[in-house]
C-alpha cells in the first residue's frame, strides 16, 4: 500500500507537459466533462512519467486541460519512463475504440511509422502485416498532414491516397481545393482523380492550368449547392477527358429533346453506346390524359427515334 501511495499524487496540472507526440488524438474537453468534474470530482487518475524536474502526460489529456481550467489539482499515477514508441502504444490501447475511424488510425500510423514495427505491434493497431490496410496507410502518410482533416470530415476515403500521391506536391495543393469544402462519394473521388491524372498525362499541362481551362475554380466559388458543384465538376472533367464521347452524348440528348418537345413524355437514354434502348417516362392522373399521351406517343413513333441512329456515333 505504501508503494501505491508513492506513485499516486495530487499535482498542479500546470506542471504537466501535455503537448507530447504520443498523445495521438488531443482534443479539447467538452462542457459535459467540465460539469462532471466540477460536480463529481475526478474519478480516475491520469497517467504520467517524470524525467528530472519535468512531468510528461501519457494518458488523460482532456481531464488535464479541464482541471487546469477549473484551477483544481489533478490525481496522477506515475509510472516509469518508457520509449516514445511504448508510450504511443500505451496511449493507443487506453484511448482506442474497437474500430477506430480512418482519420484516427492515420494519425496514429503517422506516429508509429517512425519506428520499426513488429507483426505483434501491428496487430495491436489492428493492422495485418500483409493486408491491404497497411498499403493504404503507407500511401496516405505520403500526403501532407492537412489531408488527414479531409478524412476526419469524411470528404475523402483512405483508399484515395494512392491516387493523390501520383500527383506532384504542387498539384496536390490544387487538388486539395477540390475536396476541402465538398464531401465526395468514394466512387466520384476515384473518377475525378483518375480522369484528371489521365488528362494531365495526355496534355502535359499543369493541373492548375487545366482546372482553369475547365472552369473548375469558377464552379468552386459559385453559389451552387455542394452536391451540384460536385456534379458540375464531374461533368466538366468528363467532357475534357472524353471529348468525342461527350459530343456523341450531346447529339443524342438534343435529338431526344426535340422528339419530346411539346409532349407530356420524357425520353432518356442510359448512354450505353452499345445499345439504342430508350426510356419513355410519363405521369398521368386520369384516362383522358392517358389517351392524349398515347396519341403523342404514336406521333413520336412515326418520327422513328432510331432512324439514322448510327449517325450519332459518327463524330
Amino acid at each position: 500500500m505504501l508503494a501505491l501511495k508513492e506513485k499516486l499524487s495530487l499535482i498542479d496540472p500546470n506542471q504537466i507537459i501535455t503537448e507530447n507526440p504520443w498523445i495521438l488524438w488531443p482534443k479539447e474537453p467538452c462542457p459535459e466533462l467540465l460539469k462532471s468534474l466540477e460536480y463529481l470530482g475526478q474519478l480516475e487518475p491520469i497517467l504520467i512519467f517524470q524525467e528530472q524536474e519535468k512531468i510528461f502526460l501519457i494518458h488523460g489529456y482532456k481531464r488535464t486541460l479541464a482541471l487546469k481550467n477549473l484551477k483544481k489539482n489533478i490525481l496522477a499515477l506515475k509510472i516509469e519512463k518508457k520509449s516514445p514508441k511504448k508510450l504511443g502504444f500505451i496511449y493507443y490501447s487506453l484511448n482506442n475504440l474497437p474500430y477506430p475511424a480512418q482519420w484516427a488510425l492515420v494519425k496514429a500510423f503517422r506516429f508509429f511509422s517512425k519506428f520499426k514495427l513488429s507483426s505483434q505491434e501491428l496487430a495491436i493497431l489492428g493492422i495485418h502485416p500483409k493486408g491491404l490496410q497497411l498499403k493504404l496507410l503507407n500511401n496516405w502518410i505520403k500526403l501532407p498532414k492537412k489531408w488527414d482533416n479531409l478524412l476526419q470530415l469524411e470528404h475523402l476515403d483512405l483508399e484515395i491516397g494512392g491516387l493523390v500521391k501520383n500527383f506532384s506536391l504542387n498539384e496536390q495543393e490544387v487538388l486539395f481545393l477540390l475536396f476541402k469544402d465538398l464531401k465526395w462519394s468514394k466512387s466520384n473521388q476515384k473518377k475525378v482523380l483518375q480522369w484528371l491524372n489521365e488528362i494531365s498525362l495526355k496534355t502535359q499541362k499543369q493541373l492548375n492550368s487545366l482546372l482553369e481551362e475547365m472552369n473548375i475554380f469558377t464552379v468552386l466559388s459559385s453559389n451552387l449547392s455542394p452536391q451540384d458543384k460536385i456534379k458540375k465538376i464531374l461533368n466538366l472533367v468528363w467532357k475534357y477527358r472524353y471529348p468525342l464521347l461527350s459530343q456523341t452524348h450531346s447529339k443524342i440528348l438534343n435529338h431526344l429533346k426535340n422528339l419530346q418537345a411539346g409532349t407530356g413524355w420524357t425520353i432518356d437514354h442510359p448512354f450505353q453506346l452499345e445499345n439504342s434502348n430508350l426510356i419513355f417516362k410519363g405521369k398521368f392522373s386520369n384516362p383522358k390524359d392517358l389517351s392524349h399521351a398515347i396519341e403523342e406517343l404514336k406521333l413520336i413513333a412515326k418520327q422513328n427515334p432510331w432512324a439514322n441512329w448510327e449517325s450519332f456515333l459518327d463524330i
